[in-house]
């Protein structure tokens, strides 16, 4: 089968290139200008939101910290009456650590700050994450055993933080 298809004249090659350097000008406008450079002429990406990526900014991703840096391990012993323990650390707002905890059964648990409430909170056999302190004041955690069993924890913490409260 042969389909014979005639080429573009010179003046329908003229009139694409015309039209596609045309749609390139208008994209470079209103969207790459405003979203990698932050050049916007025309107002368009402010307000669809292309000068604004959410991009964590320097003084986002650094934080100095007064404290000296240090790893510790804890080892929790939760009571089979149901009663809760706890353990906290003295922070300054901005200190930072990194934490896991491992527990020979389900435990509940609460990472919490006595005025500011529960950061996170549950039921687990195991967790981990980071921790950023919102404010000054201790931190910490409390667990109990729901099941009428005595449990032990190991919670291992990196980071900063003034003194064990």
């Amino acid at each position: 089968m042969n389909i014979d298809v005639d080429p573009p004249s010179k003046q329908e090659l003229g009139v694409m290139t015309a039209v596609a350097v045309g749609l390139a000008a208008l994209v470079l406008l209103f969207a790459v200008l405003p979203a990698e450079y932050g050049i916007d002429p025309t107002g368009f990406g402010t307000a669809v939101g292309l000068t604004d990526d959410g991009a964590a900014t320097t003084a986002d991703t650094f934080n100095a910290q007064d404290a000296a840096y240090r790893t510790e391990s804890f080892v929790i012993e939760v009571p089979s009456s149901g009663a809760w323990r706890e353990t906290k650390l003295d922070m300054l707002a901005g200190m930072t650590f990194v934490f896991s905890w491992n527990a020979t059964g389900l435990v509940q648990y609460d990472l919490h700050h006595d005025a500011q409430g529960s950061f996170d909170a549950g039921e687990a056999t195991a967790r981990a994450g980071s921790f950023s302190a919102p404010a000054d004041g201790p931190y910490g955690w409390a667990f109990r055993s729901p099941t009428g069993d005595a449990q032990t924890i190991v919670l291992e913490i990196t980071g900063y933080w003034v003194a064990r409260a």
